[in-house]
């Protein structure tokens, strides 16, 4: 599919055919009208140099206007596409940091110096946190169609991907039934992957740390390219 670059050129290129064609029609009535005027009259050559000026004038100007006024409505419509998928993607990053937020607050607690997991309260966060990896692997299909939404299409792709990778691998567990029946457990022992996505991290470990470098960092990424497509949309 053209890009919005290709799309534009693509425009410029038939109004400049059409102007060229205009303006050798014209050239050629101003160039042959002595020889016009010896086969009309005055009316008749001044009827036919108003019938091209008319028709032909009339219809490029026409079909100019219905190009511009097609490609504004496209750039429009790509422009809210963009505006609305950022909008999402910002909305379910929210819901992702909330539920990590509330992982700690709710359904962990500390015994001896030892972390446990409340399994209860830990599974109704785990399951609004598996819709929003639901929902940011919907947008990666979005992504994957091939179009000319995006500007930086693979960019974007490669890092959804690992958001959405990372997302599964917290809920790994969680997804297996690992959960089922159980009450209270060793946080570390029983499932690192949340621990991991859980500890709150000193500044110069976040740089490491895979909550940071897969997931916060990638979005970040994601949402400065998209904001640039939105300001050039």
């Amino acid at each position: 599919m053209d890009s919005p670059k290709t799309k534009k050129s693509k425009s410029r290129q038939i109004i400049i055919w059409l102007s060229l064609l205009l303006v050798i029609l014209i050239l050629a009535l101003i160039l042959f009208r002595n020889y016009l005027k010896s086969n009309l009259d005055g009316d008749e050559y001044k009827s036919v140099l108003e019938f091209v000026i008319i028709i032909f004038g009339g219809g490029f100007i026409s079909i100019a206007f219905e190009r511009i006024k097609k490609e504004q409505e496209l750039r429009e419509a790509r422009r809210q596409y963009l505006r609305d998928f950022y909008l999402k993607a910002v909305a379910e990053y929210n819901k992702v940091k909330k539920c990590r937020r509330l992982l700690r607050a709710r359904a962990i607690y500390q015994e001896k110096g030892v972390q446990y997991l409340r399994i209860n309260e830990s599974v109704q966060i785990l399951t609004e946190l598996e819709d929003s990896q639901l929902e940011f692997e919907g947008m990666l299909r979005e992504i994957e169609i091939p179009s000319s939404l995006f500007t930086e299409k693979d960019n974007i792709e490669k890092k959804f991907t690992t958001i959405v990778e990372y997302l599964a691998k917290v809920l790994e567990k969680f997804e297996d039934g690992k959960y089922c029946g159980l009450n209270s457990e060793v946080l570390s022992n029983f499932d690192d992957d949340v621990e991991e996505f859980t500890t709150h991290y000193k500044k110069e470990k976040k740089k490491t740390a895979l909550f940071f470098t897969q997931f916060a960092n990638s979005f970040d990424d994601v949402r400065e390219l998209l904001i640039k497509d939105i300001q050039k949309a």
